[in-house]
Order: C-alpha cells, then structure tokens, then sequence
C-alpha cells in the first residue's frame, strides 16, 4: 500500500511536497474506507484549473517512466533529461529534481528515492523499516554505499568500487533486470501504479472489452452493476470495417447492449447510451482490474461526464469490493462529493497555486482546524480553503454582478 509520496522542483512545483495515504487517527468513520486500520483506501483531489492538479499526477506518471523506461532503450533520450523542473525563477532549473516514494508490501516499510538534473542522476536510495528503518543502499553519483554482508543485490554493478551504469539510470532498475529480491520489490509495486485519465476513455475502454470477453467473474460482477442501468448483457463482435477504399479489410468491434424494454429484451447499440452511462461501463474493466491485481489506481478528472450521484456510487463500487491492498487517487471537481455521509475528511486533499509566484502545493483537508460536518463543500467554496477557481471567495462574483447592472 502507498504510505506517502513525495517530490520536489517539478513542473509548477518547487517546494517539497508530500502526499500520503495514512489514515488520520481523529477518524473513526466508515472503516470500508480503511485497509488494515492504517491505509486510506482512496482519496480525492481538488483544486481550480491550472492550478497543478495534472501535473501533481504528472509527478507518479514521470516517476514511474525513470525508474522502469530507463534501461529500455540506449538510442532514446534519458528519462531524466526530459522531466521538467519548475521553471519561474532561474535558480530551480539548475537545482535538482527529486521523487520519492514510501510504500508497505508483506509487512516491510521501503522508502526508495532519488533526486537528479537534467544530466545525471546525484542521489538514490532505499530504507526499509520492520520496527526500525535501516539504510539499504545510499548512492551519491556514482558512488554507492551499502553493508556487502547484509546486501549483495548491487555486487553486480560495481566496479572499482563504482557503479559500471550510465549515471542516468537507476541503480535498481538495473539491479532488479537479474531479478534480485528487495529491488525487485520496488520495481514490481512502482509497475502496479496505473494512471488513467476520466476525459479520454479511449485509453482504458479496450480493457473493459478485453474482461468482458475473457474473464466470467468479472463479466458477471460488471453485469450486476449494470442493471442499474437497465444494461443486462453487453455483445462484443468483431466485424469488418465499412471502409471501401481500402485494399486491406480492417476488423473493428461492434459493441452493443442488452436492454428489458416492453417488449422483452432488446440489442441496442452502445452509442444510444449517454457519455456517463458508457464511462461507467468502460472504468469497469480498469476498477476491477485494480481490485484483483492490489494496484494503486490514479484516475485524473474522474468526475467528467458524472453526475453527482453517480461519482458517488463509482466511488462506493470501489471502497466496497477493494478489501485487499488496492488503492485509488482521483482528481475531482465536484465539490458535492465532499460529504461526509461515505467519505472520511483525511481523504480530501488541496492543489493549490500562488498566483504571484506560480509555485503549486498539495495539503489536507485535515490540515485545517475543522468541526464536523456533513459536508465541507460550502466551506471550500466560500474559499476556507483555499485552492478554488479565479474568485477567493464567490461574493465576489455577487458584487461584479452588482456593478454590471449599475
């Protein structure tokens, strides 16, 4: 499970910034929400346009291309060359870049790290921690640090006493290409990071296809959801394309649905069906996968094309059947679904930006002193805290109205 994430000098970021997904001890409520007592199955992410919410994903997506994409290719471009600092002020771009990702798996603490420019990498590094956090490996440029008698994982890449790799690359992603044990740890949860975007459903719909078609247990668990939406089976075939110019048959795929009309049963196209009802159908396939395969799920503007109501129940479909070690972070705008009847105040967090400065930050909605509520959407929206769209406070707009009819 993800415990926390943090980065620094990174696209409208500059200041370190720490995202966790610890529960906070002054909750007690919807335990659903909870894995283990400790871990916060979800969390929801708002703030105003451009304010940095993108690039706060941006932050997982970048650090998880450097440390699996690094060795893929010697022709490509380094990973860490194309990752951008934060630009508005001429000191950040010469200093460097820095991720850094804590994470529990089988019972043990791993905190791997690593801080760069655009030319090497200057620091990597990995603790583990039982009942105390122990120093794994600590490099520093192409120095490497680490107990020979406790840690054999790195002998391979020494040379000299040190590391025979480009100074892009990170040591353990080398390390773990020979499958060693505690590296290829980290690579195997930092690959369980799945980032989707809620605007664009061409990039996940093929894998809702795909279970449809191959896996019953989800086919029957989708099903059961959909006829909420009067959707009772879902017929995929794959049929030639209505192309004719073309020498080369294309095949595509022909999606229709099953709907209980008057007259009994009925195939529809899945075109008939709204933008919402066929978003919800295709973040299935990605939900489900997520829930079996313990990932840590990121989906950016979830709530695109929802209502209310149906982000909320998107949402209790995930806090519901994720009983083992998934996770999901999910950019939102919606300030309604700050209701605290299904979710807990420790899962609400801020993207904020200075306007004077450009610099984005990330907090919690626990940060402030608040009482309890059945819903913080009035309070964010009078500006309490912070991180809303143009106006500090939504009189605001009362008073440009006023001077408009004057």
């Amino acid at each position: 499970m993800l415990v926390n994430f943090s980065f620094s000098n990174f696209s409208s970021f500059k200041n370190v910034q720490t995202f966790s997904l610890l529960a906070s001890e002054k909750y007690s409520e919807h335990p659903e929400n909870i894995i283990d007592h400790k871990f916060l199955k979800s969390s929801l992410i708002y703030g105003a346009n451009a304010s940095g919410k993108t690039n706060f994903v941006d932050a997982f997506y970048v650090f998880r291309d450097i440390v699996l994409d690094s060795t893929s290719s010697e022709d490509k471009k380094s990973q860490i060359s194309q990752t951008k600092p934060f630009l508005l002020d001429e000191e950040s771009n010469d200093e460097p870049t820095q991720f850094e990702i804590t994470f529990e798996e089988n019972s043990l603490t791993y905190r791997y790290g690593l801080s760069f420019n655009k030319h090497e990498i200057l620091e990597e590094w990995l603790y583990t921690k039982k009942l105390k956090e122990t120093e794994v490996f600590f490099r520093e440029k192409q120095k490497i640090v680490y107990k020979k008698t406790r840690f054999t994982e790195l002998d391979g890449l020494i040379e000299d006493s040190s590391l025979n790799i480009a100074s892009t690359i990170p040591a353990i992603s080398v390390a773990a290409l020979s499958s060693k044990k505690v590296c290829r740890t980290i690579i195997n949860y930092i690959k369980k990071i799945k980032i989707i975007s809620g605007i664009d459903e061409t990039g996940f719909k093929s894998v809702t296809y795909d279970l449809f078609k191959q896996d019953e247990e989800f086919r029957e668990w989708a099903l059961n959801i959909l006829k909420n939406f009067n959707i009772h089976n879902l017929i995929i075939d794959e049929v030639d394309s209505d192309q004719t110019n073309s020498r080369i048959k294309i095949r595509k795929l022909k999606v229709e649905v099953v709907k209980k009309t008057a007259d009994g049963f009925k195939d529809f196209p899945i075109s008939f069906e709204s933008e919402g009802t066929r978003k919800v159908l295709y973040l299935l396939g990605p939900l489900y996968d997520s829930i079996k395969s313990n990932y840590l799920l990121i989906i950016d503007e979830l709530d695109s094309k929802f209502h209310t109501l149906l982000t909320k129940e998107v949402l209790k479909i995930f806090h519901k059947f994720s009983t083992e070690k998934c996770q999901l972070i999910a950019v939102v705008q919606d300030s309604c679904l700050m209701d605290t009847s299904f979710i807990r105040p420790d899962q609400i967090w801020f993207v904020d930006k200075d306007l004077a400065t450009g610099k984005s930050e990330i907090y919690s909605l626990v940060e402030y002193k608040i009482k309890k509520k059945e819903s913080y959407s009035a309070d964010y929206l009078n500006g309490l805290y912070g991180a809303i769209p143009l106006f500090s406070s939504y009189k605001d707009i009362d008073n440009l109205m006023i001077k408009g009819t004057d």
